[in-house]
């Protein structure tokens, strides 16, 4: 019985190093070297850790190889997109490849229509091409941004009354908060909040 747990567990052990072997041999020989040195200096101690490290590098260098198209983006944005997390990541594939879907994601939601129900097509246009300028090699951000610019607009219009303040001054703080912020909406919520706060400490 033990006899064959052991032969067991050798056949098992062989396929599995079988199986890295061949993922491996897809890895450029500098490459390979540079994913080893670095699971060493990682885990000097710990050989487990490192043929862990190594296999998951390995896995995450040959997945970014086969990515050649995304359905959905455009192979000049894909190209961008896998060029930045290079220069983030240059010996890092396992990150290489996170920041990529990430950065994927992103654009996909940016090219979404958003929860723009209270925005203006032209407004929202504005918002996002605002976003391109200020981010334009990072569709996270892009993404981030419109969200945050189209949830402070909507608040901005959904702000009728404010208790305390009389009608005639919040719109007075409201359209001063918006010549000096005018397509900025993070900052004229954040205008309109403090010259509130201000006014009302001042009664």
């Amino acid at each position: 019985m033990k006899l064959r747990i052991f032969t067991a567990a050798v056949i098992l052990i062989s396929s599995i190093l079988l199986i890295n072997n061949s993922l491996a041999q897809t890895v450029p020989p500098k490459v390979l070297s540079k994913i080893k040195a670095r699971a060493k200096k990682e885990w000097p101690d710990d050989y487990k850790m490192q043929e862990n490290t190594i296999d998951k590098q390995v896995e995450a260098y040959n997945e970014l190889k086969k990515m050649k198209s995304v359905e959905g983006i455009p192979g000049d944005v894909l190209k961008q997109i896998k060029s930045k997390a290079k220069k983030e990541w240059s010996d890092d594939y396992k990150m290489q490849l996170y920041a990529v879907n990430q950065q994927i994601n992103a654009y996909s939601k940016t090219q979404s229509k958003h929860s723009a129900e209270q925005v203006p097509s032209g407004i929202l246009k504005k918002i996002k091409a605002n976003a391109r300028d200020e981010w334009p090699d990072d569709f996270k951000m892009q993404a981030y941004t419109i969200d945050k610019q189209i949830e402070s607009y909507k608040e901005i219009q959904n702000m009728k009354t404010v208790s305390g303040v009389p009608d005639n001054i919040l719109s007075r703080i409201k359209g001063k908060a918006a010549s000096e912020w005018p397509d900025d909406y993070i900052m004229q919520l954040y205008t309109i909040n403090q010259q509130i706060e201000s006014y009302e400490s001042s009664e």
